[in-house]
């Protein structure tokens, strides 16, 4: 158990470097790891108490790897919109800038991780068991 705890603070303190590398902004990576990490005990908390489901397998661990994936791509394809803001000579404003990385980020969120989930519901349909 211990050497799957050091596993995942690796993967944390990975994904914490990188993200810092990407964004060079130790406060925007700090926020977006804190939404991150703190995503985990609110779904356990709906798992749990809200939809009633008390069984909790191994397998169940696994889902701090996801919410990293997912989360840190969300951060980066903010954080590249917003750069990309900059080049755009029709934009004029910090709210325009916001309004433009905000209509582009969530679009491209909202197709990656749609693919993610029906990628989870292909394999609940499938015959096939999982690991």
């Amino acid at each position: 158990v211990n050497g799957d705890l050091s596993f995942a603070i690796l993967s944390i303190v990975v994904v914490w470097l990188y993200m810092w590398f990407h964004t060079r902004s130790v406060f925007l990576t700090n926020s977006a790891m804190f939404q991150i990490v703190m995503s985990l005990p609110t779904g356990y908390f709906l798992y749990y108490n809200l939809f009633q489901i008390h069984y909790y397998s191994t397998l169940n661990v696994l889902v701090i790897y996801l919410a990293l994936g997912i989360g840190a791509d969300s951060v980066f394809v903010m954080n590249d919109s917003w750069l990309q803001s900059r080049s755009d000579p029709s934009i004029k404003t910090t709210q325009g800038r916001i309004f433009y990385s905000l209509t582009r980020t969530v679009t491209a969120c909202f197709n990656t991780t749609l693919t993610t989930v029906m990628s989870f519901v292909a394999t609940t349909i499938t015959p096939v068991m999982p690991i």
